[in-house]
């Protein structure tokens, strides 16, 4: 059911942004009174066609996009010639309503069939509309053998109108789409509000995060490994100063006490697509035991998963490690454990050295190189990383921590080859990453080498003018990322036309942020409608912009430019966009199926 939901809510989303395009093309259309044939969501052969008035309705079977036929786009050769034969259709007045071009069918047998001797269907300069000596409606319809086209008298069509008119016609989709964009954002920003950056009170701690279940909601962070914070660059300042400590100390103010507690953030190695182990959320289970020890004495078994030390809920391992190492006074302690479903308490009085309990962690997470999270489609998951690999050596180098890691993979802002050896289900394996995400790569996402992050985030306050304005913002800010994409596929040969996204890429994307809620699709479908007004003011004939180029020509000329040149030019781009489409699927599939 969740495939199948995601499946309808893609369908909504690229279904909007696209309508939502066409729909500007077709508001100008109708207002300069272009007659408007066809309005599509999608290419390809038709799936759903309804006719309203003079413009038909269709859903057609490709989602690349979409289309408003307009009289007059492009050069539209005569339908109705000289010597050929048709039959007529007339009303109540005896003018020609209907000429139909499929005559040899039996069902128009009982109409009038006429051979043109002389036709003139454009009516330049209001002339009237004829077909031999019969005068023809100027909203009159062709009958071909599946459809009916409504003829274009010459006012009613594209080219006949003023410059400012086409303009409007051409440029009204992609401004539709930023129109929808800066929407979006204004309902994102009035319900989420923006972040408080001026004091150091945490706001909410989503569940699955390094710092849940360890700081709260309301917290004031007073310092973090010792150093005071002021606002949240300072905070921000400080967690990124070592991103390879294994062990963040904050200082807080909880309930108008003063705590410390410690967080064991995830270190993720954006240049090369994994994460370090994040051992914050590994089942506190005891995993192994010395006989002689004080814990085996007590009672504690093998597979013990402790849930309380003297009554204090327990979060992860370093908890445990604070409580014990804080107890010099050999004070007994109750450890609250779960053993075969059933909750136990057990008395320990332990010795004041920190091990003295005699149990460990599983697998002594702390000192081992492994990776919990390998990310498809990166570099890591190419060259066959996986979860549950530990690091040995990089380039030769034994590595014996995550800091060492960190500084190796830091160093290669060139993107430099890396050979890793892994030990995986205890055999000892060489992977290589031959060219890993380099600055300008990752500068563009925004992101470091390696980063960490612990999941915490300012408090939001609702700022109602605010709200309004800056949804301008986050459209130019959206804009520039897609021209930073365009940017790095002509200037690095990291990226290229097969990093693109498709339909299925996008159906992709569109699940992700449905996982990640409501606020985090509607920013995807901003972003993405940011993206189709962007794309289609590109000056590339076929797209939205190449015609606004042969325009500006005309302006600027005052000549038209040839029209069987113009179009020759929108086709074949038209079908080159086509196999790039194709191209871009294709790949998307792959990727979808961990194929590549």
């Amino acid at each position: 059911m969740s495939v199948i939901f995601s499946i309808v809510v893609f369908i909504f989303v690229l279904g909007l942004v696209i309508v939502i395009h066409e729909l500007g093309h077709f508001i100008m259309a109708k207002r300069a009174n272009v007659l408007c044939h066809e309005f599509s969501l999608g290419m390809g052969p038709i799936l759903w066609s309804r006719r309203r008035k003079e413009t038909l309705y269709t859903i057609r079977a490709i989602p690349i996009g979409g289309y408003v036929m307009m009289a007059g786009e492009e050069v539209e050769d005569e339908v109705v010639k000289v010597g050929k034969e048709v039959r007529l259709i007339f009303d109540d007045f005896n003018n020609v309503e209907k000429i139909i071009l499929d005559h040899e069918n039996e069902k128009y047998d009982k109409y009038e069939k006429v051979t043109v001797t002389h036709v003139d269907l454009r009516g330049e300069n209001n002339e009237p509309l004829y077909l031999n000596d019969y005068t023809v409606k100027r909203d009159a319809f062709y009958v071909f053998k599946n459809r009916e086209l409504q003829i274009a008298p010459y006012e009613r069509s594209f080219e006949s109108k003023t410059k400012m008119e086409r303009f409007l016609a051409i440029f009204a989709g992609p401004f539709m789409n930023f129109i929808l964009a800066i929407f979006v954002f204004i309902i994102i920003n009035l319900f989420m509000g923006f972040p408080v950056m001026d004091n150091t009170v945490l706001g909410s701690i989503g569940e699955g995060l390094p710092s849940y279940g360890v700081l709260e909601e309301g917290d004031e962070i007073v310092s973090i490994n010792g150093e005071l914070v002021n606002d949240w660059d300072d905070i921000s300042s400080e967690l990124s100063s070592n991103v390879a400590n294994r062990l963040v100390e904050f200082e807080i103010i909880r309930d108008g006490s003063t705590e410390t507690v410690t967080v064991t953030p995830t270190i993720a190695f954006n240049s090369l697509g994994f994460r370090s182990v994040n051992y914050l959320f590994e089942p506190l289970v005891v995993d192994e035991i010395d006989e002689d020890s004080i814990a085996f004495g007590a009672g504690f078994e093998v597979g013990d998963k402790i849930l309380k030390v003297d009554g204090i809920d327990i979060a992860n391992w370093y908890d445990i490690a604070y409580l014990v190492g804080d107890n010099v006074d050999e004070t007994p302690m109750s450890f609250t454990v779960t053993r075969d479903d059933n909750d136990l308490i057990i008395d320990v009085t332990p010795n004041i050295i920190f091990e003295s309990l005699g149990f460990r962690n599983i697998d002594d997470l702390v000192d081992s190189l492994i990776i919990d999270d390998v990310n498809k489609g990166t570099f890591a998951s190419e060259a066959g990383f996986v979860g549950g690999d530990e690091i040995l050596t990089v380039d030769g180098i034994t590595v014996l921590n995550w800091e060492d890691l960190t500084n190796i993979v830091s160093d290669n802002i060139a993107g430099d080859k890396m050979v890793f050896t892994v030990l995986r289900d205890g055999i000892v394996k060489t992977l290589t990453i031959e060219e890993p995400y380099d600055k300008e790569i990752l500068d563009y996402s925004n992101v470091s080498a390696v980063d960490s992050f612990v999941g915490i985030s300012p408090e939001y306050e609702f700022e109602f003018f605010r709200s309004f304005t800056h949804s301008f913002t986050n459209t130019k800010d959206s804009a520039m990322m897609i021209f930073s994409t365009i940017k790095l596929l002509f200037n690095s040969d990291k990226v290229g036309v097969s990093d693109l996204a498709g339909p299925v890429g996008i159906y992709s994307i569109t699940s992700s942020a449905l996982s990640g809620g409501i606020f985090s699709l509607l920013g995807w479908i901003a972003l993405l409608s940011v993206n189709l007004g962007v794309i289609n003011l590109l000056p590339i004939p076929a797209l939205d912009g190449g015609r606004l180029v042969f325009l500006g020509y005309e302006a600027i000329t005052t000549k038209k430019p040839n029209r069987r040149i113009e179009n020759t030019l929108h086709y074949a781009m038209y079908l080159m966009l086509l196999g790039l489409f194709v191209f871009i699927t294709f790949n998307d599939l792959l990727k979808l199926f961990n194929l590549k």
